[in-house]
């Protein structure tokens, strides 16, 4: 008897996964690209602007667009 509730059990068990991994996914939504939004009090063309305007394109082209 020990033996059937087992392979019952097995079975149960993998049907349930297979059903669980049979189901279609939803395919993933397109993001929507984040906006910083940065101010300073210098100029945007002293040498901290400069960099700041430095900063705001790596954090552009090293997301890859995801983040403005």
């Amino acid at each position: 008897m020990k033996k059937g509730s087992i392979l019952i059990g097995l079975a149960l068990g993998v049907t349930w996964v297979m059903a669980l991994f049979s189901t279609p996914c939803r395919a993933a939504e397109p993001f929507k690209p984040v906006t910083l939004k940065y101010s300073t009090y210098v100029a945007q063309t002293s040498w901290h602007g400069e960099m700041h305007q430095w900063w705001g394109n790596e954090v552009d082209k090293r997301t890859g667009g995801r983040v403005k």
